[in-house]
């Protein structure tokens, strides 16, 4: 066994020896070998790997680790449930913990990234509708609730829009959560089907929703143009991911969003507090509690 001293070498010398393994595995093109790399990885970091499951050409990947089958924008050299949860407590479940029974509705959910943690919050009497625009992260948001074998909750694609129909949704941004509704027509976007938010209560029969949470890049705006306030009175707790920091960095209007929505909620009785953390993402989360529920 080495001597206290030797322990900073065997640290730095695991940290190379993962940056070089990593380094490798992402050139690969096969997945097997991809994964094989990743294991080997995971365990320098103290984790263990069952299956990585490589999606759309190597742009998005499942982990399976522990129980959970985990998704993930990123090729990471370890990720477990734990990390994650404690993530998403710090955004969208900042506010309010879900419990057995509740119905979530999840606009912008991406991979699936929260429903692995809606899911079994809300358990078999609950019920989670997971709303995604963009095609690409659907089919991963699928797959991930189809391998953890989530049966309480509803997959939809498309998106939330003042108009019920088409919408272009831009692809300009290199990391897909950041893909915006628009109207105009360039080469970087694709069509997607919308719809207004009172026809998806309609369509979906929600009749109580005990967590709204939106994280849809400046579309934000549309949920509270087309949720009036009879269809807000089902809805006990928000979580809104506002858009500011985007409109401080580039300029443009669209993503200037939470004064909006925080008239609108406690024009209709909802208590809203925000953060002050100092990250700006963070900061332009709303959050509110409906004070006649």
């Amino acid at each position: 066994m080495l001597p206290d001293y030797f322990d900073p070498c065997k640290t730095y010398f695991k940290r190379m020896i993962s940056e070089i393994t990593l380094k490798i595995a992402r050139r690969l093109k096969y997945q097997t070998a991809k994964k094989i790399l990743l294991q080997f990885v995971f365990r320098l970091k103290g984790f263990r790997l069952k299956n990585l499951y490589c999606l759309n050409n190597n742009r998005f990947f499942i982990y399976h680790v522990g129980n959970w089958f985990i998704p993930n924008e990123s090729f990471l050299p370890a990720i477990n449930y734990e990390d994650q949860f404690i993530k998403c407590k710090n955004e969208s479940l900042f506010a309010y913990m879900p419990k057995e029974g509740d119905v979530i509705l999840d606009i912008g959910a991406g991979l699936g990234e929260e429903v692995i943690f809606y899911s079994p919050l809300t358990g078999l009497t609950g019920k989670v509708i997971s709303v995604e625009a963009n095609p690409y992260a659907f089919s991963v948001l699928e797959k991930t609730v189809t391998l953890n074998d989530f049966t309480n909750v509803t997959c939809i694609q498309i998106a939330i829009y003042n108009k019920n129909g088409e919408v272009q949704l831009s692809l300009k941004a290199p990391s897909y959560d950041a893909a915006t509704v628009t109207e105009s027509i360039e080469n970087d976007q694709i069509c997607v089907p919308s719809i207004r938010l009172d026809k998806l209560f309609a369509e979906q029969n929600i009749k109580k929703v005990n967590l709204l949470k939106s994280n849809i890049e400046g579309a934000e705006r549309f949920i509270i143009e087309t949720l009036s306030p009879e269809l807000l009175s089902m809805v006990s707790n928000i979580a809104i991911a506002c858009h500011d920091f985007r409109y401080n960095r580039d300029g443009n209007l669209f993503y200037k969003t939470k004064n909006l929505v925080m008239d609108y909620f406690r024009e209709n009785g909802f208590n809203i507090h925000t953060r002050q953390t100092g990250i700006d993402y963070l900061d332009d989360w709303v959050y509110g509690v409906n004070k006649n529920l």
